[in-house]
């Protein structure tokens, strides 16, 4: 495990692999007892139930950075609040995007995600104009090679 320019330190390897491992027993306990009372699976239900039943904090970071756990938690969280077909729209759009271009698409994703909603509808309605100026553009053009083709052929050419 590399940390930027630095190794890590050997002997460190095996605490942190037993701190993975405690945090994936203490994340599926938390599942398990949300679970049991009926509660919603949030990164923040996850945390207050780890703290209640372990005494230690926790971040939702640390769910998502621990792959086991983060498997755990996407295995039986709440559905989101959003609609699902919203949801498989993107999910349809990265899936048959090109591979070289996937990752690139989910960072553009996710800084979207992040854009005020008023400033997407601006985007969006200036893209509309741009989109609709393109096919006046090529409506004229198409247009003008007919007029072209149209007089050639009167010539006799």
């Amino acid at each position: 495990m590399s940390r930027g320019r630095h190794q890590s330190p050997d002997w460190l390897k095996d605490r942190w692999a037993d701190q993975k491992k405690a945090t994936v027993t203490r994340i599926a306990g938390a599942v398990a007892s949300l679970w049991k009372t009926g509660n919603k699976i949030t990164y923040n239900s996850i945390c207050r139930s780890v703290e209640s039943l372990y005494g230690v904090s926790i971040s939702a970071d640390t769910i998502k950075r621990n792959h086991e756990a983060y498997e755990i938690y996407s295995a039986n969280r709440s559905l989101r609040r959003f609609s699902l077909v919203k949801e498989e729209a993107l999910q349809k759009l990265v899936r048959n995007a090109p591979g070289e271009h996937r990752a690139r698409l989910g960072s553009r994703i996710a800084r979207l995600r992040r854009m005020k909603k008023d400033a997407l509808i601006a985007r969006l309605v200036q893209l509309e104009d741009a989109s609709d100026q393109q096919k006046t553009i090529e409506t004229n053009l198409r247009d003008e090679i007919l007029r072209l083709l149209a007089r050639r052929e009167s010539r006799g050419l």
